[in-house]
């Protein structure tokens, strides 16, 4: 959905798993790397089982906000 914020994870032709965070602008987005509308650290993510895994260390959400969507 346009306005949404995302972590994505690209397996790539090397092997290597690129975890990183996107900004969804339009409905011909490329998943560019850029900033979310709040701190992240520690993105990261794994290839198990033909899974790929996203994992982050943590983030700070903005104000007081205390509900998240997620999936």
């Amino acid at each position: 959905m346009i306005g949404s914020q995302a972590f994505v994870a690209v397996h790539k032709f090397d092997g290597i798993i690129k975890a990183y965070t996107s900004q969804i602008t339009s409905y011909a987005t490329m998943l560019q790397e850029v900033n979310l509308s709040f701190p992240i650290y520690g993105v990261s993510a794994s290839y198990t089982n033909g899974n790929v895994i996203i994992f982050f260390a943590s983030f700070q959400l903005p104000g007081n906000t205390t509900l998240m969507n997620h999936a």
